[in-house]
């Protein structure tokens, strides 16, 4: 299946999730059993439309001669799969089993097993699936991981399991590099804020900038930082080469449909900040983050690379608020995040059409 027709499943799964909130406790667990398997057999049967699905089978195929540059982890599980009757398809099912997985014990991690936790879980995977699951599983796979388990990391950290904390980091960066974020992400959590109307000042700060287009400017600085960085960390070569040398940049920056969304989401999650939390306010600084680098490299091509880490915090506060939140009733908030969420859809899949 092609980019719109996985994009057309994933809207029918959505829907189905928003309707599947008013059935009984004992159906939703069926339901979320089937939508489990059915958004990695969606994402599994997708076909080269897909950016980078044509790489990891020629990966796949001869995986010897990437291994010098391929993370472990990846190596590891190709040699697996290349030895199963599964192959490539088998091996791009696990991916996505893989995240889902991650997302579920991320979940029991943050609110426990609890009369909400099915429905929690149902509208996370919907919410991940229409911007996230799409994106990673159906391109960057191997990011998506280690995403997933940075996210997973930061639950750990949250619940002062230390070393199941440094594990999930470990196999995060053995996924993909770019998990090195997850440093900044750890840092950026442990900034105290003491004032709510900081969070505000922030916010504004961040649409003064977006409405200014800033990103051109901040390109330029984001690049010399990046150089240095290599100095320190030689692995960041790569990255330094996207984005000094191999990277069209665009003369607009913004991304106005995908932008305006996580803008929503954002001023959303400051409205129900009324009851200071300190976990909430922890994922809350990192998205609040991710915003802030969303709009000063929105110029660069693949930008998102780096701050969509930080965007994934947005599940936290979705189960959270789902958990904890009485202003509206739960499943009609269920129904609001799934929705916001699925306008991101139109906005990933005009994205990879524009770079297919």
């Amino acid at each position: 299946m092609g980019l719109v027709q996985v994009a057309y499943c994933v809207v029918a799964l959505d829907v189905l999730t928003v309707l599947s909130l008013w059935l009984k406790e004992r159906n939703k667990k069926y339901i979320l059993y089937i939508f489990f398997v059915l958004f990695g057999f969606f994402f599994t049967i997708r076909t080269f439309e897909f950016p980078d699905t044509k790489n990891y089978y020629m990966i796949f195929q001869d995986v010897n001669n990437y291994s010098n540059t391929l993370e472990l982890n990846n190596v590891i599980l190709i040699n697996i799969f290349k030895h199963l009757p599964f192959g490539f398809k088998g091996f791009c099912f696990c991916y996505v089993i893989f995240n889902e997985l991650i997302l579920i014990k991320f979940a029991k991690n943050i609110v426990g097993k609890n009369d909400n936790f099915i429905e929690i879980v149902m509208i996370l995977l919907a919410s991940y699936f229409s911007y996230f699951g799409y994106l990673y599983n159906g391109t960057i796979m191997r990011q998506g991981v280690a995403m997933s388990f940075i996210l997973l990391a930061f639950s750990y950290l949250l619940n002062h399991e230390n070393m199941k904390m440094v594990f999930c980091f470990i196999v995060a960066f053995l996924f993909h590099y770019s998990a090195i974020v997850g440093l900044i992400i750890f840092f950026v959590s442990r900034i105290t804020i003491k004032k709510r109307k900081t969070y505000y000042i922030w916010y504004m700060l961040i649409i003064i900038s977006w409405a200014g287009d800033i990103s051109l400017r901040f390109y330029e600085i984001f690049k010399y930082l990046l150089l240095k960085s290599v100095s320190i960390f030689p692995f960041m070569s790569r990255y330094a080469y996207y984005v000094v040398y191999a990277m069209n940049i665009r003369t607009d920056g913004r991304e106005s449909l995908k932008d305006l969304v996580f803008l929503v989401i954002a001023l959303i999650c400051l409205l129900f900040l009324k009851n200071r939390n300190e976990i909430y306010e922890s994922f809350l600084k990192v998205f609040m983050t991710g915003v802030t680098a969303m709009v000063l490299l929105n110029c660069l091509n693949v930008g998102y690379r780096f701050y969509d880490y930080f965007l994934l915090f947005e599940m936290g506060m979705v189960a959270i608020l789902y958990n904890t939140q009485t202003l509206i009733n739960k499943k009609q908030f269920g129904m609001l995040v799934i929705c916001v969420n699925m306008i991101l859809l139109i906005a990933v899949v005009r994205f990879l059409q524009s770079v297919a």
